[in-house]
């Protein structure tokens, strides 16, 4: 056997070798792609917010709230007591044409007079944000 027949294997199987490690390299991304799980919400780490930490957070009544992670329709029902505004979570969640009044997002924008819920521009076609439980959760 001469000298170019063994280079010409040798390159071979380093070829070879160097395709398989590509390959495994892919899989193991698009492996990790497909099992990777995304961070929910869950009873285990779900913290309702307080009324008075919403209050807190609702600066002028006449403007659109965006709610944040842990508010709930009952907890914002409960904050606008104290902007002197009375409203129950289910006048809250028809104002706004909210179908599911237990299931509010993080993200989206409430309004207090009457007018409609908007919700910010998502191009991706995926959601913004974690949907967070609406009703009076017990802790």
């Amino acid at each position: 056997m001469n000298n170019e027949s063994i280079n010409y294997r040798n390159k071979k199987k380093v070829h070879s070798t160097n395709n398989k490690l590509k390959i495994a390299g892919a899989t193991a991304v698009l492996a990790g792609a497909l099992f990777a799980v995304p961070n929910l919400a869950s009873a285990d780490t779900w913290k309702a917010n307080t009324p008075n930490e919403i209050a807190a957070n609702i600066t002028n009544t006449s403007s659109p709230y965006t709610i944040k992670y842990g508010d709930s329709l009952w907890g914002i029902s409960e904050a606008l007591k104290t902007k002197g505004l009375t409203v129950t979570p289910d006048q809250l969640a028809s104002q706004n044409n909210i179908a599911n009044a237990d299931l509010i997002c993080a993200g989206n924008s409430l309004t207090f007079n009457g007018q409609t819920v908007t919700a910010p521009s998502n191009s991706g076609g995926a959601p913004t944000s974690q949907p967070t439980p609406a009703g009076n959760v017990d802790k």
